[in-house]
């Protein structure tokens, strides 16, 4: 895999290497001129090129380094910095047995990674212990609470049969029914703007209890023995008045009970003592007649007059004693009996709302030490995997190539025993052999020729008599930023170049010269590209006809490095010149006389428009 420094030293070499071989093949073409062009064939004193005509192949020509497409990248899954212990030399051809064998490829340093571990082992074990006395404090709380609940469900049952067995069950529900309305609308008014009778707010002290929820409190504040705070007015309750008539319902037809078993038995003695009453006024008038007729002795007549009296006051004693049960035994009795109820189903509503503020309170808790559990526990996994990722084995074939430095100038420290990596950091890299192809960094003058697709021509520097074909695979649609640091006005864009087929002798890391064919154009007339100059828009070429040399339109196409196409103007055979001449009146050196350096044929050919950048220069 290319390295950032190769690629910069690559990048700044291809323009001068692109330069030399531009410079030999004019060399080459002079030297083909002067033997083409004789003194005796031209009166001018200058190189010619005859105009050929056949396959032109335009092309771009890089130079880049071999990498592997499809490559395992090793890298430090080890969080922070560490150090690496041992690996594997670099070169070393992984084969299928050695990932059978399990092969350490890379080892890097676990010790404090072990230590840290024996540590989080002990808080594991900790948050497991307050885990499970959590789990079954939480199972105690549930039970109590529901024993609790089965309790005071019982004791509004037994306190609602009371009411039932005093009354009968249907009056007494009757009475029930209105009692649990005024209950409802004591709790409604609470709600809404507080009960006269009532020192708090127990609607909201019930809302404020349900929404309490163990997801609503923080874990590191919930985590203790003591209660959930609860308001002061919470088992605070309306005080209920009762609006009964009384003598209504005694005089109801649906009464029942033990009350009218009562007052029947009142009523009973009431009218037995009446009959007593009766008979015993009856007796003592007789007992007065014949006394007046002198029959019965005065004790006797004394003695039925106080047996009228002794009935009398039994009338009046048994009146009074029903009079006090309708006027109080009746209505105390009643209402200790509905005020028993009311006290049962408010204690039901305490302990329920009691039994869900110790719920929430048992929840919170077992969530918090199950938070904590499972922080502890992700915590020992965390480290263990960790302490796994120290140990990098072989996965898959192929070469190993360590990663090289990936700062400015390479500065990084090499990949070897001792060295400290970072988290992310790459290692090593395993490519895949049956996958190479050449990275090169194009110049911005020339990307906008390229295309996926385009064949290309591989030479590798360490076998220069082989040659590998291959075709563009990727062309980068910025340039490389790497470049910048070194040259501001420096605009290279990475691309791929894959290579059909595998070589065992072709390995990651060569260098290698890449020959992207463009175009190729069939039987074209072609000429070297310092032939053509260039005067605005206008493009030309310096025809030799009888010996003088005569400047003719063309009209261009396509070139590459070397040779341009000529479209217009040029016949096969005929010979240009590789140079423009020299002005009139100009020195040896080529200069022009002043007033006339403005038509300099060199400054046209660097300007022509689409020319190859350098080429004036290269000529």
């Amino acid at each position: 895999m290319s390295s950032s420094s190769e690629a910069r030293r690559h990048s700044q070499t291809n323009a001068t290497r692109r330069n030399l071989k531009i410079g030999a093949a004019v060399v080459a073409l002079l030297l083909a001129g002067i033997w083409l062009t004789s003194p005796g064939e031209t009166a001018l004193d200058a190189t010619t090129f005859e105009a050929q005509r056949g396959l032109l192949r335009v092309s771009v020509t890089e130079g880049g380094e071999a990498e592997s497409t499809e490559a395992q990248e090793i890298r430090s899954e080890v969080r922070g910095r560490t150090t690496i212990l041992d690996i594997v030399e670099e070169g070393y051809r992984v084969t299928e047995e050695d990932i059978e064998d399990g092969m350490i490829l890379v080892e890097l340093d676990s010790s404090e990674l072990e230590d840290d571990l024996t540590q989080q082992e002990i808080e594991y074990e900790n948050a497991l212990a307050s885990l499970t006395e959590a789990q079954e404090q939480h199972a105690i709380t549930l039970s109590q609470n529901e024993s609790d609940i089965h309790d005071a469900e019982l004791s509004l049952i037994f306190a609602e049969m009371d009411v039932h067995e005093y009354l009968g069950d249907l009056l007494g529900e009757e009475v029930l029914a209105q009692v649990r309305e005024r209950e409802d609308r004591d709790f409604l008014a609470a709600a809404s703007g507080g009960n006269p009778g009532s020192g708090g707010n127990p609607a909201g002290d019930i809302d404020a209890i349900e929404e309490l929820d163990a997801d609503d409190i923080d874990v590191e504040d919930i985590d203790t023995d003591e209660p959930l705070p609860i308001p002061e007015d919470f088992d605070s309750e309306p005080q209920f008045e009762m609006d009964l008539e009384y003598q209504s319902l005694l005089e109801d037809d649906r009464l029942g009970g033990s009350s009218q078993q009562r007052l029947r038995d009142l009523e009973s003695q009431i009218t037995m003592a009446e009959e007593e009453l009766r008979q015993d006024e009856t007796e003592y008038e007789w007992t007065v007649e014949l006394a007046e007729e002198g029959f019965v002795t005065p004790a006797q007549e004394e003695q039925d007059r106080l047996s009228l009296q002794r009935s009398e006051i039994d009338l009046r004693s048994r009146e009074t004693e029903r009079e006090l049960f309708v006027n109080y035994e009746f209505p105390q009795q009643l209402e200790d009996l509905v005020s028993d109820y009311q006290q049962a189903h408010r204690e039901l509503d305490r302990t329920r709302r009691r039994a869900a503020a110790e719920t929430a309170q048992a929840e919170a808790r077992l969530r918090s030490r199950k938070a904590r559990y499972d922080m502890q526990k992700n915590r020992v996994e965390e480290l263990k995997e960790q302490i796994e990722a120290c140990v990098i084995r072989a996965e898959r074939e192929g070469l190993v190539v360590y990663a090289t430095g990936s700062g400015r100038g390479g500065n990084d420290d090499l990949i070897e025993e001792g060295t400290e990596v970072r988290e992310r950091q790459e290692i090593l890299t395993i490519p895949d052999m049956n996958h190479m192809a050449v990275e090169v960094d194009v110049h911005e003058a020339e990307v906008n020729r390229l295309a996926v697709g385009q064949p290309a021509l591989i030479r590798v520097d360490a076998y220069s008599d082989e040659v590998l074909r291959g075709e563009v695979t990727r062309v980068a649609l910025v340039p490389d930023s790497g470049h910048r640091w070194l040259n501001p006005d420096l605009r290279l864009f990475p691309t791929t170049v894959s290579i059909d087929g595998s070589y065992e002798w072709f390995r990651p890391g060569m260098t290698a010269e890449v020959e992207i064919i463009v175009n190729e154009l069939q039987d074209v007339v072609y000429v070297p590209i310092q032939a053509v100059v260039s005067h605005g828009n206008q493009r030309y070429v310096y025809v030799v006809a009888e010996g003088q040399a005569v400047a003719r339109p063309v009209a261009t196409g396509d070139y590459n490095d070397r040779f341009i196409h000529v479209e217009q103007g040029l016949e096969e055979g005929e010979d240009v010149l590789l140079q423009p001449p020299r002005p009139d009146g100009a020195d040896e050196d080529g200069q022009a006389p002043e007033g006339e350096q403005d038509s300099d044929p060199m400054d046209m050919q660097q300007n022509a428009p689409g020319a190859p950048a350098g080429a004036g220069a290269a000529v």
